[in-house]
Parts: C-alpha cells; sequence; structure tokens
C-alpha cells in the first residue's frame, strides 16, 4: 500500500471517530477528535516526514533551530483562556506549549514583548511548564526541568504559592512567573521537527 493509501485511511479512521463539528466561541467550527487519535496522526506524520525528508512547518508557524533541535512555533495572542483549555488547543494543532531553554528564551521574550498590545489584554502567554504533579518540582511538557533558581524565573514569581502550577510569560519583562492554571492568558505552540 503506498503511503498515500495509508494516510488517507489514518485520516479516515481519524475523523470517523470524531465528533460532528460544532462552532465554538470564536464562531469557527471545530471537530473533536481524541487525543489519543491526534497523538497517532502526529506520530505517523513525523514518521512520513522522516522518510520523506520534510523539515517544513505547518502553515503559519515559524520555524526555529537550537542547536541541532528544530521546531516550528506559533503565537496565539488573541486566543485567551486557561492552561488547559490553551494546551488542548495547541494538541489539536498537532502541537503543544513552548518548551523553553536558557538558550531560546531570550528569542521568545523578545517576540513576546513585541505582542504586548495584543490578545487578553494583559500581555501573557502561557508556556508549557507545570508543577502540578510534584509541588515545587517544576517540569517542561517535553521533561526537562527547571531549576527555582534559574534566570528565566521573574525575581516576582510566586513560586511559594501553592495554587500557582503553571507558568507564563508575564508583560512587561516576560520572564516566567507561577500562575493559577485557571487565569486567562495566550498561547505559544510550539511543533518539534526531526532534526
Amino acid at each position: 500500500m503506498s503511503w498515500h493509501l495509508f494516510l488517507m485511511l489514518l485520516l479516515s479512521v481519524a475523523l470517523a471517530e470524531a465528533k460532528p463539528p460544532r462552532r465554538n466561541r470564536y464562531g469557527s467550527y471545530v471537530m473533536k477528535i481524541s487525543r489519543e487519535t491526534i497523538i497517532r496522526l502526529r506520530n505517523f506524520m513525523m514518521n512520513i516526514g522522516d522518510l520523506l525528508g520534510l523539515d517544513q512547518c505547518p502553515e503559519h508557524y515559524t520555524k526555529y533551530v537550537i542547536g541541532d533541535r528544530p521546531f516550528c512555533y506559533r503565537f496565539y495572542p488573541n486566543l485567551c483562556d486557561d492552561w488547559q483549555k490553551v494546551r488542548d488547543f495547541c494538541q489539536y494543532e498537532g502541537a503543544d506549549l513552548i518548551s523553553l531553554t536558557e538558550q531560546n528564551f531570550k528569542f521568545f521574550r523578545e517576540l513576546a514583548s513585541d505582542l504586548t498590545n495584543h490578545g487578553c489584554g494583559n500581555g501573557s502567554f502561557w508556556v508549557g511548564l507545570t508543577d502540578n504533579k510534584t509541588e515545587g518540582n517544576w517540569m517542561f511538557l517535553n521533561g526537562e526541568p527547571l531549576s527555582l533558581r534559574s534566570s528565566i524565573w521573574s525575581s516576582n514569581a510566586n513560586l511559594e504559592n501553592p495554587n500557582n502550577d503553571c507558568a507564563a510569560m508575564m508583560a512587561p519583562n516576560f520572564y516566567l512567573v507561577a500562575s493559577n492554571c485557571t487565569t486567562v492568558h495566550s498561547a505559544i505552540c510550539q511543533i518539534y521537527l526531526n532534526p
């Protein structure tokens, strides 16, 4: 079977599992597909990309390379919701909330500061960092830990509050702060490309 036919078959299965489309609060039609199906599709597409040598970002995403690890990112300044809903949105796009490093933080901090006047009105962006599994043990969604002494935390990051289990880049300086996961912020989604 050619990979074209296999891809069509896989997409057919995904659509068969989906619930009928509905309008979201932004007026767009949304089709609900299970998280497991999205992960299977993303993994399949990454494998196809490996076979075909593809390393292109999806439409509206921008490619960025740090070291030898390429990825795509997209800011969503007008998407304003809690951490889990914003993460669900990124995953629906085949992405996830961004995992920052000391190396790429300055780059994204500068981009975020350019978007201060857009979006939710508070100039803040959720990132894929949480301590919801173990209080005080901050982990990015890619599995990388972040020390409480890291220079990318704001000087008033509010890390001691046990109700603040998710992290956001906050205006005006766009360093990381601990935030209650039900607070409303915008999103930065990322997709890893195979090196």
